[in-house]
């Protein structure tokens, strides 16, 4: 037998063994999710309490909401959404207001390449009449940003329309969005730094009550 295909033979159990050792040791193996604590929970509108909000709106889903939750191989996600009037509004067919929270806890890779990249590209979106603005939020979590959505109203005044606060906390992310449809008289669309506020407390509170 010629000697190269007995090198070629020796080449081929070495890596064999050096493949063997790696997946033995743990090397090459899938990491394991980590969320940061947070267990998974079906009903985010058990979770989420918006008391600040309800503060300053009428809610029209006030004991349930509209919740969701689904249980999958590679992720497992839970959501919910309130929709919300301004105070004593006269008409309230429609809503004036919409907030929604989204979690995800991703069991098939790590989000956390692609978590930023994700909120920066909101800004791709803007136009003449709407702009969207990315920064970071703080400690929440791993890293966490606000996306802010400036709209143009009916007199040519700038307004926020959106906003919208998202955590990741190891392989498990974090989303609460609220929107506004409604006329911005003042009361009912809060300031920007009111608005974070808000949004920030409704987040530490949910990341809390996803611990126990």
């Amino acid at each position: 037998m010629p000697g190269w295909v007995w090198g070629l033979g020796g080449v081929l159990v070495a890596s064999a063994v050096w493949a063997g050792a790696l997946f033995g040791s743990g090397v090459l193996d899938d990491p394991e999710p980590e969320f940061g604590g947070h267990r998974y929970a079906a009903d985010l509108c058990e979770t989420f309490r918006f008391e600040g909000f309800e503060e300053r709106y009428d809610f029209q889903d006030v004991e349930d909401g509209d919740a969701y939750g689904s249980r999958q191989q590679a992720v497992d996600q839970s959501s919910c959404s309130r929709r919300f009037n301004a105070k004593d509004a006269e008409d309230t067919t429609l809503a004036d207001g919409y907030l929604s929270a989204q979690a995800v806890w991703h069991k098939g890779s790590d989000p956390a390449p692609e978590f930023a990249s994700l909120q920066s590209a909101s800004e791709d979106r803007s136009t003449d009449d709407y702009t969207y603005e990315v920064a970071p939020a703080g400690d929440l979590g791993d890293e966490a940003y606000t996306v802010t959505t400036v709209r143009k109203s009916g007199t040519g005044e700038k307004e926020v329309g959106n906003m919208s606060l998202a955590a990741r906390d190891g392989w498990f992310t974090l989303e609460l969005s609220w929107s506004w449809y409604g006329s911005d008289d003042e009361g009912e669309v809060p300031t920007r730094q009111e608005l974070r506020r808000l949004l920030d407390s409704e987040m530490r509170s949910a990341l809390e009550a996803l611990r126990k």
